[in-house]
């Protein structure tokens, strides 16, 4: 995995100068970024300004590859799209280290209308010394609105990953408090993520975690979760989602005059 997150890193640092500012980091390497998770991410997503045609991203894209690529002296490189719309592109780089070893990874950008756009903050990333990178800086979102993407993930009906649990928890450990970015969501989807989240984050399970999670971090945090300690993981996010929704809520029907503006960048 070391390499997979050098190439990973690499590949960021060549967006956020390319960029211009208009990709916004978003998913694991945003935890890692921004919260400093351990966790490793299999694929990097990103925001994209709607202002960038999709002919823009995908020279962007294909380019920023092709750098990182280099950058981790990959050899029968491949780079190909494997999805191209309006609302979201997926570009994959396949290729192989000089051992001999396969590198595989997607890179998706979604270009949607977002909720957030104002929650979007500009932080130094200051690679392993190994990675022979010089500190550079990326936009990522702030960890009030990555807390809220991570409830609507965890809870999503279409969707078990347990890297969401482990996200959350992260968070929480921060004292993140996403409670006036979570007002900006509709009510009804607010009473429906307030009702019982436990029964959704009870079927993210620790044998779950030990297949999908727990390889992606450092040893020694890995031998950290057991059993017991994802069961109180899950149980602490479970009432800090009841919370923060009932928070939302109350935000959501205050005076307006009461309100508390969002500080700048807690949107997103």
């Amino acid at each position: 995995m070391h390499l997979h997150d050098r190439c990973q890193v690499a590949l960021l640092r060549e967006l956020s100068m390319q960029g211009g500012g208009r990709l916004v980091l978003k998913g694991g390497m945003a935890m890692r970024v921004s919260v400093g998770s351990l966790r490793l991410t299999k694929d990097i997503d990103f925001d994209a300004d709607e202002s960038l045609s999709l002919q823009s991203l995908k020279n962007t894209l294909e380019t920023g590859l092709q750098r990182a690529a280099i950058n981790c002296r990959l050899k029968g490189t491949v780079i190909d799209f494997t999805k191209e719309g309006r609302g979201t592109t997926r570009a994959r780089l396949v290729g192989n280290t000089q051992s001999g070893e396969s590198l595989r990874f997607e890179v998706e950008v979604s270009r949607r209308p977002s909720l957030f756009k104002a929650g979007i903050q500009s932080v130094t990333v200051a690679p392993p010394a190994s990675y022979a990178m010089a500190p550079f800086e990326a936009n990522v979102y702030r960890n009030e609105v990555l807390c809220v993407m991570k409830i609507a993930a965890a809870l999503s009906a279409n969707r078990e990953a347990e890297r969401d649990l482990y996200d959350l928890y992260d968070l929480s450990l921060l004292g993140t408090d996403p409670g006036e970015v979570l007002s900006l969501q509709d009510e009804d989807t607010l009473r429906q993520w307030a009702v019982d989240p436990l029964g959704k984050l009870s079927k993210l399970t620790f044998k779950g975690a030990a297949q999908n999670l727990l390889p992606y971090i450092p040893p020694l945090a890995r031998t950290a979760i057991d059993e017991d300690r994802w069961v109180f993981m899950t149980l602490t996010i479970a009432e800090k989602i009841e919370q923060w929704c009932d928070e939302a809520l109350a935000h959501k029907h205050s005076p307006s005059d009461e309100r508390l503006p969002l500080p700048p960048g807690a949107g997103g």
